[in-house]
């Protein structure tokens, strides 16, 4: 995908919210299928910009810049579009916004209150589709609203218990999106369009994405920090598992196939998680409903250790309150072909698959009759296995190295933290891993 992702195209693309969001403040938006954007931060940016060359594998490509405005309709009602930066815009008022009709203010429900803290829900969420309805609506007064009444009534009930049933969303992606709009919104008033970046959309990689979002390190502030924030956040490493272990965990989803449903913490979540409950997370992380993904430690393991390879030859580099994703497909292949009586024929399929597409161009579909009605799955070449995993850094606003923006801070060494938390992982997948091998 090339960096320059608007080069020559001057129409504004509606985004919507990234449904897959599983941590962060910040609300991900999702430009197209493949690409998703979230704020500028400049520190951030220019970490992206200036990457060493030795890191890109472990990070999300970066697609360039764009600038996000709000348009209007006639009912008054906003949605966020998306222009390249140096494309000369008007955003224009609509009509005929697909979701935005008299009737659909009438049967939304105002959300300006609502608060999104518990510590689980269940989840619902099906596989993005490229038309999706939009779920929240923005009016030019201010006011937030959901169109879905499915979605306000799990908001409203989040409130007083600690699950939830939603079909489409993470509850986390709702909280960030439902707040970004507001932030958005008032600062649009007395200022210019938003900048965002654009980012690889690392979930479009799979059909059911199983996602482990991990704050890294025993220290989260950056240098710039205040001493009020300093103080805050070294109190928070000290009181979870950021300062025992260098691992504290931001939030997941992990889809189960014996419901059909995601199982999903939030931050709030991994806050109140010791050292023994993180690792018991890892194994629900695994965990599918009908049995342990075993299959997938050795992969993770491996992309961690050569991370952990990568990072302990970075001189200077400390990613402060940098994110750690681990992903991996929650169709679980071998189990819905075995519950179908297709795995022979699967495995001729994929094998004639391989050996005749080599250009990686191939689609390979089954119906499971299990997690799915029809999973479609893209085989990208001889290595990419059905169900691989992928281990990625993200979040570097606080990130920096000896030359970084002309920062006075020099740190010697590589970030020590950080390292301290990748060993802890690869110590733990690798009890999870012994631990079952011991059951069988």
């Amino acid at each position: 995908m090339p960096e320059r992702l608007m080069e020559g195209v001057c129409e504004p693309v509606q985004l919507e919210p990234f449904v897959h969001q599983v941590g962060g403040h910040a609300s991900m938006m999702q430009f197209d299928e493949t690409t998703i954007c979230k704020p500028l931060i400049p520190r951030e940016h220019h970490f992206y910009q200036m990457v060493p060359a030795e890191m890109k594998r472990f990070m999300p490509e970066y697609r360039g810049v764009i600038e996000v405005s709000f348009q209007e309709d006639s009912d008054g009602y906003v949605t966020l579009v998306a222009h390249p930066p140096d494309c000369d815009k008007k955003p224009a008022q609509s009509a005929e916004s697909d979701c935005c009709t008299s009737q659909d203010s009438r049967d939304s429900t105002s959300v300006d209150s609502v608060q999104l803290d518990s510590e689980q829900e269940v989840a619902h969420i099906t596989s993005r589709t490229k038309q999706q309805q939009q779920w929240f609506r923005l009016h030019r007064t201010g006011s937030v609203e959901i169109v879905d009444k499915e979605i306000s009534d799990v908001l409203d009930t989040s409130k007083e218990t600690n699950s939830a049933l939603v079909k489409g969303h993470n509850p986390w992606s709702l909280h960030c999106h439902k707040e970004q709009l507001s932030r958005m919104w008032r600062k649009s008033q007395t200022a210019g369009p938003d900048k965002f970046i654009l980012l690889e959309n690392l979930a479009s990689h799979f059909e059911l994405p199983c996602i482990l979002d991990l704050k890294m390190g025993t220290r989260q502030h950056g240098d710039d920090a205040s001493e009020e924030k300093r103080v805050r956040q070294m109190r928070k490493c000290k009181e979870t598992t950021s300062a025992a272990i260098g691992v504290r965990i931001c939030g997941m989803q992990v889809y189960q196939c014996n419901t059909g449903h995601f199982v999903c913490h939030n931050k709030y979540y991994g806050r109140r998680l010791d050292a023994n409950s993180v690792k018991e997370t890892l194994c629900h992380f695994l965990q599918n409903g009908y049995r342990l993904r075993v299959e997938l430690i050795d992969p993770i393991i491996e992309q961690l250790q050569a991370l952990y390879n990568t990072l302990s030859k970075l001189i200077t580099f400390r990613f402060y309150s940098s994110s750690l994703l681990i992903m991996y497909d929650g169709a679980d292949w071998n189990k819905n072909l075995q519950q179908n009586g297709d795995m022979a024929d699967m495995t001729t399929a994929q094998s004639r698959q391989l050996d005749d597409d080599d250009d990686g161009n191939g689609d390979l579909s089954l119906d499971t009759g299990l997690c799915h009605s029809e999973l479609m799955h893209r085989v990208d070449n001889k290595n990419d296995s059905m169900c691989g995993p992928l281990v990625r850094m993200i979040d570097f606003a606080h990130a920096t190295h000896h030359g970084f923006r002309g920062d006075r801070t020099e740190h010697s060494g590589p970030d020590h933290g950080y390292l301290f938390g990748l060993e802890n992982l690869i110590k733990m997948f690798h009890e999870l891993k012994s631990e079952q091998l011991q059951r069988q």
